[in-house]
Formats: structure tokens, C-alpha cells, sequence
């Protein structure tokens, strides 16, 4: 820098060195500006930047000069050593020093900056008891992230969680805040929307190879969406696209205006519970789902006993605890059971039907009375004969 040759002229002058020391650092955020400005006394005529002791711009007193990855993005003040860089990133943090030459004079001007994220956009969620309700407000944690609650009337209180007594109003509204040295967001509740999470403890049951719908109970079209069974992520919608995970690769769709979700091709592996994310209105809600995924049932077969009193109908199936069986009786009626006891008098032509069922399934198999009796031996003896049936 020319400002050591002006030295070596000065020699016989005594020369002053003002050091100016900013320890507080500058923030800056990403891809944004950040301006610098020293503390020196006077018009400078000579300027130098360094950023960890390599030089950013130089002004020698007639032209200024950027260096490095530097080039392009800075704006340099000749009337007093204000320096603006553009386009931070992570690499621009760390110690920048001002060398300037004012009235030959060396004077110095220390500055430490530190390029962080903007904040995200904060969630909110409740939990309510027979007391009242608590708000937690989230997002990304950094060490200089803040949070606050503005409350009804005003006030502000600081923290992540707020407490609301039960005789609250329900249409109050409560604005969750979160900020850090480079920006700020907020996201607002009304306490009654503490009511639409939803949960469903009744399971969801899926036929082997089949597909189910999961759909939520949510308030408005959701923004951000993120299903997961076991913890695990299935399928994640982040305002944009959406991208499916692991197996379900190619299983799902997505319904983006609320939040449905089909998966096909189900396996045993597809068990277990099921939780949706979404984000409504800059808050967060949930839906629990329990699935279980089973066999349909198998075709049923139909045996006999006939004596003197009348005829036993019994229809089998594989068991399972959801198996249910029923008989459809002549006339209309309906019976439950896997057994039907029918007196000796009743029309031989009559028609049975056997249904046995689950929640995924059903199969049928009629059963026409005479049928018991196509040996005189199995009439007369009251023994037991299994016949197909035709199967409707």
C-alpha cells in the first residue's frame, strides 16, 4: 500500500496511530448487505479493508481496487471508509480491519462480523388441561434466536411458552414472535384453534395389497404438509413439491388442499401409526391415525346336521379376531352367527346365505336345504356332510 512509502518520506514527522476497536460484531444475513462504517477522524486519503488479514478494496488516492471473491460486491465511501458488502455468505464472517491514511496518519479501525440465517417461520402449538392452555411457540433454535408472546391489551411477555388461564376468551389472539440481530417473524393463534387437533383412535384397517385413504381433520388449506408412520417420513409437502421417503416411494398421493393421504399396495409393514404435520395459517397442526393392514376373508363353505327336529347350518371360515359371520334368512332377515338352526318344517327349496366378513372384505355362499339331504343316510343318521355350496 502507497501509505508506506508516504512513511518512509514522513520519517522525521512524528506519527500518530489511532486504533479504533469495535468488539461488538456486526451481523449480517445470508445473501444479504452488511455496512461497515469506522470511527476515524478526518477525510482519509488512503483506504485498505482486509477480511483475516487479506485484502477486500483498496483506495490509494486516485482509484479503488477490489480483490478476490470480492470483486463485484462492494461499495467503498471515500469520505469516510464506510464499507458495504453485498451477497454474504458463511465465508465473509470473521475479523475486518480499516488501515486508513488521514493527514498522514495511520489510523486503524478493528470490526468482527457474523453472517447468520434469517429466522424460519415460527409454529405454534397448545396443549390444554382442566387449568387452561399452554402455547408453545417454535422454530430452528440458534444461540441468537429470541422469543416473545404479544399478548391481548398490549403486553409482551418473553419465551418460547405461554400459559392462558381457562376463563380466557376463545377469540383472543396471541402473536407469537421470534427475531434474531438480522430479521424477525411472527405467527398468530386464536386460543378456540386449540380444539382442531385431531385425533383418531380407531384404527384405519387395509386390505393385503390394497390402498387406504387417511384424511385429517384440519382447519384450512394447509401450507406445508408431513405425514409419518412410526416417526419415520412418508411423504412431505414444503410449500412447493412434495417428496416421498424410503418405501413409500412411488406407493402415494398427496392431496394438497387437505392434506389426504393414499398409499397403495399395502403390506403388513404398512402398521402402525400414522401422524400428520401441517402448517395452517402460519400454525401447527396434527392428526393421529392408527392402520392395520389384514387379509380379506376367505370363501366360506357350508355343512349340515339334520334329525328329526330339523336342519343345522354351519358356516366355516379361516378365523381371525375381526371375522364376523351372518345369515341371510328367506324373507329378508338377517341372523348373526356362524350357526342357523332351521325347524323340519320349513320349505326344502328355501335359500341360505352365509356372509362372512371384516372391515376390508366380505364373501358369501348360498345353501339351498335339500342339499342336507341328497343321501338318506346323512337324513337318517343326523351325520355331518361339508358341501361347496354355490357361491355367489
Amino acid at each position: 500500500m502507497a501509505v508506506f512509502n508516504l512513511l518512509n518520506v514522513f520519517l522525521s514527522f512524528v506519527i500518530v496511530f489511532i486504533v479504533e476497536t469495535q468488539c461488538s460484531p456486526h451481523y449480517g444475513v445470508q445473501g444479504g448487505e452488511i455496512i461497515l462504517t469506522p470511527t476515524i477522524s478526518g477525510k482519509p486519503e488512503e483506504i485498505l479493508w482486509k477480511h483475516n488479514g487479506n485484502k477486500v478494496v483498496e483506495f490509494d488516492g486516485t482509484s479503488n481496487t477490489e480483490y478476490g471473491r470480492y470483486k463485484g460486491r462492494t461499495d467503498l465511501n471515500f469520505i469516510n471508509g464506510q464499507l458495504i458488502i453485498r451477497g454474504l455468505t458463511d465465508a465473509d464472517s470473521g475479523p475486518y480491519e480499516l488501515e486508513a491514511v488521514v493527514n498522514l496518519r495511520l489510523q486503524y479501525s478493528d470490526h468482527q462480523v457474523q453472517v447468520i440465517d434469517a429466522v424460519p417461520q415460527p409454529s405454534v402449538t397448545c396443549k390444554s388441561n382442566n387449568s387452561g392452555t399452554t402455547l408453545l411457540c417454535s422454530a430452528d433454535l440458534h444461540p441468537l434466536t429470541q422469543f416473545l408472546w404479544r399478548i391481548p391489551g398490549g403486553s409482551e411477555t418473553p419465551g418460547s411458552e405461554l400459559f392462558i388461564p381457562v376463563d380466557e376468551n376463545q377469540e383472543s389472539v396471541y402473536t407469537c414472535v421470534v427475531k434474531n440481530p438480522v430479521s424477525n417473524k411472527t405467527a398468530e393463534f386464536t386460543l378456540k384453534e386449540c380444539h382442531t387437533v385431531e385425533t383418531q383412535c380407531s384404527p384405519h384397517y387395509g386390505v393385503q395389497g390394497g390402498e387406504i385413504i387417511l384424511t385429517p381433520t384440519i382447519s384450512g388449506k394447509p401450507e406445508e404438509i408431513l405425514w409419518k408412520h412410526n416417526g419415520n417420513k412418508v411423504v412431505e409437502f414444503d410449500g412447493t413439491s412434495n417428496t416421498e421417503y424410503g418405501r413409500y416411494k412411488g406407493r402415494t398421493d398427496l392431496n394438497l388442499i387437505n392434506g389426504q393421504l393414499i398409499i397403495r399396495g399395502l403390506t403388513d409393514a404398512d402398521s402402525g401409526p400414522y401422524q400428520l404435520e401441517a402448517i395452517v395459517n402460519q400454525m401447527l397442526q396434527h392428526s393421529d391415525h392408527e392402520v392395520q393392514i389384514i387379509d380379506a376373508v376367505p370363501q366360506p363353505s357350508v355343512t349340515c346336521k339334520s334329525n328329526n327336529s330339523g336342519t343345522t347350518l354351519l358356516c366355516s371360515a379361516d378365523l381371525h379376531p375381526l371375522t364376523q359371520f351372518l345369515w341371510r334368512i328367506p324373507g329378508g332377515s338377517e341372523t348373526p352367527g356362524s350357526e342357523l338352526f332351521i325347524p323340519v318344517d320349513e320349505n326344502q327349496e328355501s335359500v341360505y346365505t352365509c356372509v362372512v366378513k371384516n372391515p376390508v372384505s366380505n364373501k358369501t355362499a348360498e345353501f339351498t336345504l335339500k342339499e342336507c339331504h341328497t343321501d338318506a343316510k346323512i337324513q337318517t343318521q343326523g351325520s355331518e356332510s361339508k358341501l361347496s355350496g354355490t357361491f355367489a
